[in-house]
């Protein structure tokens, strides 16, 4: 063992009597005075800022004045009895001018006026930033709260929670987030706090607001892992590996050196143990530069973030493999030839190979990524479904393929041609952006559809109306849903529109084909923020709602009485966070599942909206993309950002990942009137499962063209098979914590973007490198020398 310590120990020497070694700890060391200043402090969010807090300021002078002054609300009456008699005077200067700015915009605008309504503006907002400091300073009262002064209305929520053992209990942290939040009750236009802040600092120094952000510290920790991983990656290690080829490319051609490679050979060891030795002597120094690298990277961030996340010591034998990988070539070549430079120039032919290949990968998997179909609804008399790009296909047995039958308007002439050149390089499937087909009571497929890029700068929410006409099997359109329109439940008595603002309306289409809605109310609204955190139980009809108000999510039920929802039941929940976090939902039988976007399943009893289990557990790294109950109740589908699908048996409350092909492919998945699961797997193939035992009752595959045999056949394969090491961020951010939301339950991952394959780059890059050495110690061994 010693004879081969000693050769590492010599490559080893060769590459420091470059003195590069030494240049790159230096440039390391550098780096790390430049960023370890930089520091954060999370605390709770009390603080109100003109920036973030001010969108509207006449707003907050409108009710200061209306109902502080004139003292029609007494918690608006008391925030406007401790400003300042000054900021009280030039708050109603501001009033008046909003009250009478209208009548002037009818007179000429001169110069001089101009110059006047340029001196008010700059007026206005001094008189903004003293409001908001002020404001601040009320904030910092420790006695501000009085009982006397707010009703119970505002004492609900956080404000109730903090003063449960009494004012005289609180920290001064929660005195201040107790006074934001009554401040904020006395001025709605002021905006709800977040649940924390994050302040930047670089040493004690931080430039206020513009330094401090309305996010957790988790977030943090998952943008801060991303950014670094990204950067390190594409930057530093890029600029650290080229120098690392150019000081090591000499290491193999001096093993032939007149006398060297004798006398190494009259020592007791093999060819293969010197060749191994030399190659793992080279990569001593790239391993000294990373772990100084990372490990100094991980501590910062440790001390100075308080993120300790294990990826950044994991990079430390993943970039060291990085650049073993180009230096097995660069050392193969220097075997065959005896030639630093052409060792050189061949590890950067390497490179522009390995770019070459995975380029060539992502603009033809971009491309079938955009011909992925969605949202399937099968019934006897068609298959609809929804393109990339938004239009309505349906399947064509002639053809054996899908065919668009209804286009929403979109882009024409150069517009449209920009549109089909950057489907190769843009993925344009944005979700959600359209109203899923339902099939109404008169047994007609309906749909909202809206193109991927809406032509009109305010497009965007807008859904075209279209039916599927049985006769010619063509989606004609019939109007515009109304903008805000989130989502479409099929009901017995026509189609439950719900909007952004929770408003439900009913759509008769057998009375009109136009898509005018009904108001059904309710008079209690809970605000939808995306398609899936809403859901109609379809037996019953009730319809559940995500609510997040006061750091706290909660469940709320409607029930359907007559020609109108009302407000039935509601429950707090708990997901394992208080932070804000979007929610999918899913209303089958008497079962609600609630899955937040840090993946902590919930599974309620419908009527009385209590926890049945809450240790159900799916995938821990990416979001949900789309979750479908069955008509029958029985069943709930679930399929992740990785395209991976996950199946719920409501009855015995457990969560299975199906034994099915296409595991890893799927686009969408839905349940047909029968409560049979649809599933689009490879792109475009359709298959139908009975949901019992999943055996596949249907399967609709197109025939394949030239390019997807092209990509399936070879490019794919060769991509799969070829070393990656331009990806290996894609493993450090798997490796991340910070993506992890069993580890991080704060981190919201619903819409963010899943790795694929993140461990490919890994083993591909492993394969090559090891078949890189055998073919060396192969040459090596048998040539004479």
């Amino acid at each position: 063992m010693r004879p081969y310590l000693a050769v590492i120990i010599d490559s080893f020497r060769a590459a420091v009597a470059s003195r590069v070694l030494y240049i790159m700890l230096l440039l390391i060391t550098i780096l790390f005075f430049l960023i370890c200043p930089w520091n954060i402090k999370e605390t709770t969010d009390w603080k109100l800022s003109s920036r973030t807090h001010l969108p509207k300021p006449e707003k907050v002078v409108e009710r200061l004045i209306e109902k502080g002054k004139s003292g029609k609300t007494k918690s608006a009456k008391k925030v406007w009895s401790l400003l300042s008699p000054k900021l009280q005077k030039s708050l109603e200067k501001v009033y008046g001018q909003n009250e009478n700015g209208d009548d002037a915009q009818d007179q000429d605008q001169d110069q001089d006026q101009d110059q006047a309504d340029n001196n008010s503006e700059r007026e206005d907002r001094r008189v903004y930033r003293d409001l908001v400091d002020e404001l601040n300073d009320i904030i910092c009262q420790p006695d501000f709260y009085q009982p006397d002064d707010w009703g119970r209305f505002a004492i609900t929520g956080e404000v109730k929670e903090l003063l449960k053992d009494g004012p005289e209990s609180l920290s001064e942290d929660q005195s201040r987030r107790l006074n934001r939040l009554l401040v904020g009750k006395a001025i709605p236009a002021l905006g709800k706090p977040d649940g924390s802040t994050v302040t930047l600092y670089y040493w004690s120094y931080s430039y206020d607001p513009y330094w401090t952000f309305p996010i957790g510290r988790a977030a943090i920790a998952k943008g801060v892992a991303e950014i670094t991983a990204f950067f390190f990656d594409k930057i530093l290690m890029s600029a650290g590996i080229l120098i690392g080829i150019l000081i090591t490319a000499n290491i193999v051609p001096q093993t032939f050196d007149p006398g060297s490679l004798n006398l190494l050979l009259s020592k007791p060891i093999s060819r293969s143990g010197l060749y191994l030795s030399r190659f793992f002597g080279g990569c001593s120094q790239v391993a000294i530069c990373s772990a100084y690298l990372f490990f100094g990277t991980w501590l910062w961030l440790g001390l100075a973030m308080g993120l300790w996340d294990s990826a950044f010591l994991w990079s430390i034998p993943i970039y060291t493999l990085v650049f073993a990988i180009y230096f097995s070539v660069s050392a193969l070549v220097g075997l065959l030839y005896r030639s630093p430079i052409l060792s050189i120039v061949m590890a950067v032919v390497f490179w522009a190979i390995c770019y070459a290949v995975g380029t060539t990968h992502t603009v033809f998997d971009r491309s079938l990524q955009n011909e992925r179909k969605y949202d399937p609804l099968v019934t006897d008399k068609a298959l609809v479904a929804i393109d990339g790009l938004g239009n309505g296909v349906t399947w064509s047995a002639d053809a054996n393929d899908w065919k668009i039958v209804g286009q929403p308007e979109g882009p024409v002439g150069p517009e449209a041609t920009g549109m089909a050149f950057n489907q190769w390089f843009i993925k344009f499937k944005m979700f959600p952006y359209q109203i899923r087909p339902t099939l109404g009571p008169d047994n007609k497929i309906h749909s909202g559809l809206a193109f991927v890029f809406p032509p009109a700068p305010n497009g965007r929410g807008s859904h075209e109306a279209f039916v599927l006409d049985g006769d010619n099997g063509q989606m004609k359109k019939v109007g515009d849903f109304p903008r805000s329109t989130m989502t479409m439940f099929a009901a017995k008595d026509g189609l439950v529109l719900a909007n952004r603002s929770g408003s439900f309306g009913l759509w008769d289409p057998t009375e009109s084909e136009a898509p005018k809605t009904k108001s059904l109310g309710p008079e209690e609204p809970v605000r939808i923020t995306t398609a899936y955190s809403s859901a109609m139980n379809a037996i019953n009809e009730e319809i559940a709602v995500h609510k997040f108000e006061d750091n706290q999510h909660s469940i709320v039920v409607f029930r359907r009485e007559g020609d109108a929802y009302v407000r039935d039941r509601s429950k707090a929940i708990d997901i394992g966070t208080g932070k804000k976090m979007k929610c999918y939902l899913a209303y089958a039988g008497d079962t609600i599942l609630v899955v937040p976007g840090n993946n902590s399943i919930v599974s309620l009893d419908a009527n009385t909206l209590d926890a049945k289990t809450t240790d159900l557990q799916c995938e821990t790294t990416c979001g949900i993309d789309t979750i479908s109950a069955s008509p029958d109740g029985q069943w709930i589908a679930l399929m992740y950002a990785n395209r991976k699908l996950w199946l719920m048996n409501v009855a015995e409350q457990t969560v299975t990942k199906p034994m099915m092909t296409g595991q890893g492919n799927v686009s969408s998945v839905a349940f047909d009137p029968q409560s049979r699961m649809c599933v689009f797997d490879r792109e475009s193939q359709l298959k139908v499962y009975e949901t019992d035992g999943l055996s596949t009752i249907d399967t609709y595959s197109p025939t394949d063209g030239p390019f997807e045999i092209a990509y399936r056949y070879m490019i794919s394969p060769i991509y799969t098979v070829f070393p990656k090491p331009g990806e290996f961020y894609k493993v450090t951010s798997y490796l991340s914590a910070a993506r992890d939301t069993s580890a991080n339950p704060e981190v919201d991952l619903i819409g963010e973007p899943a790795i694929e394959h993140p461990l490919l780059p890994l083993w591909s890059g492993l394969g090559f490198m090891v078949l890189m050495l055998t073919l060396s110690c192969a040459v090596f061994h048998f040539k004479d020398y």
